[in-house]
């Protein structure tokens, strides 16, 4: 289920009405045709470019995007092969998202975003998925 459903979802269930303007860069959700390794990479190199245009809540959206529907269908084969390497990705994830909610220094962001690349080549050679 894409971010932006399970959004609404959870409106929905707490009775909130919310109003979400369409974003100009649409996420990439899981397709048949594309693995959640390019569901994660699209995702994750559009939110950099977005953010690098000053657009922090797209930027966010597309980050968050690549974790519900490109990260997470791959957490539990990594959770069984490298846990300690599952959680810190999860955590530097997060804390991608967070920066750019926050709007902090694009160096910053760069830099976490970077951190998060190398995470998940390491998660892709543990899982033994090619490049």
């Amino acid at each position: 289920m894409s971010f932006h459903r399970k959004l609404l979802r959870s409106a929905a269930l707490a009775g909130v009405l919310v109003v979400m303007p369409m974003p100009p860069v649409q996420a990439i959700s899981a397709a048949p045709e594309m693995t959640p390794w390019e569901v994660l990479e699209t995702n994750m190199k559009d939110s950099l470019e977005v953010y690098r245009k000053g657009d922090r809540e797209q930027a966010y959206l597309l980050s968050a995007t690549a974790y519900l529907d490109g990260f997470e269908l791959l957490e539990d084969r990594l959770k069984e092969v490298d846990y300690d390497l599952m959680k810190t990705i999860e955590q530097g994830m997060e804390q991608l998202r967070n920066l750019m909610r926050q709007g902090a220094p694009l160096s910053v962001v760069e830099n976490q975003n970077g951190f998060v690349q190398n995470l998940l080549m390491q998660a892709r050679d543990a899982l033994g998925d090619e490049q």
